[in-house]
């Protein structure tokens, strides 16, 4: 569905922790502001390079499983690439000594993990 793509997460790279659709365990809620920073919900501010912001693609892999910019995926054949965003769309980035990139399509694509979680 389309309108995945506008669903985002958050790496706080103060806890190591990725959070989902903008809420944090204790129920606060993220907003997210080019201009002040990552506020929550009660109006606490932390500054916006504690955290990286990665948005949807608005595909899923082949387990139904949304897919983010930053998602290591395995696409068929078992190559491991990474999803970013390059030249106004989503690209693989092979992690091949090469580092080459590729149009993204999802058939037989798996999220296996993202470049900031072990």
């Amino acid at each position: 569905m389309m309108d995945n793509r506008y669903k985002f997460r958050v790496w706080d790279k103060v806890m190591n922790k990725m959070f989902y659709d903008t809420e944090l365990d204790n129920g606060d809620k993220i907003a997210i502001s080019l201009g002040y920073g990552i506020m929550l919900s009660d109006y606490d501010t932390y500054k916006r390079s504690d955290f990286i912001l990665m948005q949807s693609t608005g595909l899923e892999d082949k387990n139904g499983k949304l897919i983010y910019e930053g998602d290591k995926v395995k696409v068929k054949g078992g190559l491991i690439a990474e999803v970013v965003f390059r030249n106004y769309m989503y690209m693989l980035h092979w992690t091949d000594p090469v580092g080459s990139y590729h149009p993204f399509g999802q058939i037989g694509t798996e999220v296996i993990g993202n470049i900031h979680q072990k």
